[in-house]
């Protein structure tokens, strides 16, 4: 480039490159520092960094190299967020699923046997109270004494009178018999803590157990039971054979004449209902089992091993425990499974008139509810691996982003290390051309300028620029001789 500009000017002045005169004059001097003056000022000006060639490389490596990484890590941000998004759909999808059958169904069919296990004991009883009743030795045995009490006059005696003659004595004991029977049936059935039975009157023929009164027939299971056929009483505590239990109270009919010919009353103890929530209970892993009346009160309690004092305590309500969970359990479901802050529960109601009918056809049920309750714990236990397997994907995305941004750092530091060393290789010897063109424009040309054996472009322009400067070293020693001699 100088060559060609000292040329240019020559020829533009009509000079000989070779006339020492020229090289010597004030016009040429002049001209040419004005010539290289511009020169210098547009070509070796400061550039900005952006702006250079070293840059402009840096810039497009980066480039180069960043984009794609943008892009494949957008692609694989996205890809692995919706799968786990579907991941979480799916796992709640069946962590519902598995809490209706596993928890749910599980501890619903623990409810539900516990109430079927229950209604059919309370069904062989009262059958077994339907069959006492009806055996002839116990109708003969009412006909004969309601005979005896007529005749005695008891039966228009005011009640009080009455009382008053068997206040020591609550029975006559008109029919060893009938006595002895109602002996072996306690004997033979140890659910029942007394048996006795009255004649039409109301006045005892044959007990088990003494009797606070001799007359029954101011009693309201006594009149239920004349009037309707049965009588089943809520749970309650008997005196006579101190005992919780329930009365199941049968009308006795003569099958030959159809009259009505006394009552028979049978005492249950509930012990055995309370055995079968315990064995229920066994069941369920750190599980409880309730058994309570439609009004919320205990018949059974596993929680509290059946404490007396909680039995039909009215301030020992299941209904007031906890009123939204509660009013699902005392509704109208016949059974089903919710779940509380801290329980699961399961619930299942007695069985009704339907499960009845066959032995007692005027009775609707006890209306009793099985309860069974689980803490979370316990009862989420198979879930809790579903939620693992959730926090494990989730604890998998955060090690996985912090893969990729240290992968992408590590890919952007050895892009830039990469394009340094690629930047360094271009511009390191153009700058060093260009400082030996510098040089040469001032009349420096001895320097030799300094040649990386690269293999590539870079090289051949450095040893093209060495044979130009070889070149005008030559003829500027030529000029300079012509000019001395």
């Amino acid at each position: 480039m100088v060559i060609f500009e000292m040329a240019q000017l020559m020829r533009e002045y009509g000079f000989s490159l070779i006339d020492a005169d020229i090289l010597n004059s004030q016009v040429y001097n002049t001209i040419l520092k004005q010539k290289f003056y511009f020169f210098e000022e547009n070509t070796m000006k400061k550039r900005a960094y952006g702006a250079s060639l070293h840059g402009k490389i840096m810039k497009r490596a980066l480039l180069i190299g960043f984009l794609p990484l943008l892009i494949i890590s957008s692609f694989w941000l996205y890809s692995f967020h919706q799968l786990n998004q579907d991941a979480s759909t799916l796992l709640s999808r069946e962590e519902s699923r598995l809490m209706e059958i596993t928890v749910g169904d599980s501890i619903q069919a623990v409810a539900e046997l516990t109430m079927n296990r229950v209604d059919g004991f309370l069904l062989e009883r009262i059958s077994d109270a339907r069959d006492w009743a009806s055996t002839p030795i116990v109708i003969d045995a009412a006909v004969q004494a309601a005979q005896i009490h007529s005749e005695e006059g008891f039966s228009g005696m005011p009640i009080a009178e009455v009382e008053e003659i068997f206040k020591e004595e609550k029975t006559l004991n008109i029919s060893p018999d009938a006595t002895n029977y109602l002996l072996r049936q306690i004997e033979n059935s140890p659910y029942f803590g007394e048996i006795f039975f009255t004649d039409r009157y109301g006045f005892n023929v044959a007990v088990t157990n003494r009797t606070s009164d001799f007359v029954q027939r101011d009693e309201n299971w006594w009149k239920s039971a004349w009037e309707n056929g049965i009588s089943i009483s809520e749970v309650e505590y008997d005196e006579s054979a101190r005992v919780w239990s329930i009365s199941i109270s049968m009308r006795i009919d003569n099958p030959v004449t159809g009259n009505s010919e006394g009552v028979m009353k049978t005492v249950l103890d509930i012990s055995t209902v309370q055995g079968i929530a315990d064995s229920q209970s066994i069941q369920i892993e750190g599980g409880e089992i309730s058994i309570v009346n439609e009004a919320g009160l205990f018949i059974a309690e596993t929680e509290n091993d059946h404490l007396a004092t909680r039995i039909m305590n009215r301030s020992a309500n299941l209904r007031r425990a906890n009123e939204e969970a509660y009013n699902v359990i005392f509704g109208n479901e016949p059974q089903g499974f919710l779940m509380t802050k801290t329980d699961a529960i399961g619930f299942a109601r007695s069985a009704g008139s339907d499960f009845y009918r066959g032995a007692v056809p005027r009775f609707s049920g006890f209306e009793w509810r099985a309860v069974v309750r689980q803490p979370d714990s316990f009862a989420l236990e198979p879930i809790n691996g579903l939620k693992k397997i959730q926090a494990s994907i989730g604890d998998y995305r955060s090690f996985s982003n912090y893969v990729l941004i240290v992968t992408a750092v590590i890919i952007l530091l050895f892009t830039v290390v990469l394009a340094r060393s690629l930047a360094q290789k271009i511009t390191v010897p153009l700058v060093g051309l260009t400082k030996q063109a510098d040089l040469i424009s001032k009349g420096q040309a001895n320097e030799k300028v300094t040649i990386e054996e690269s293999d590539d472009e870079i090289e051949d322009l450095s040893k093209a620029f060495e044979r130009m400067r070889s070149a005008i070293a030559v003829l500027i020693t030529r000029v300079k001789e012509k000019s001395k001699g």
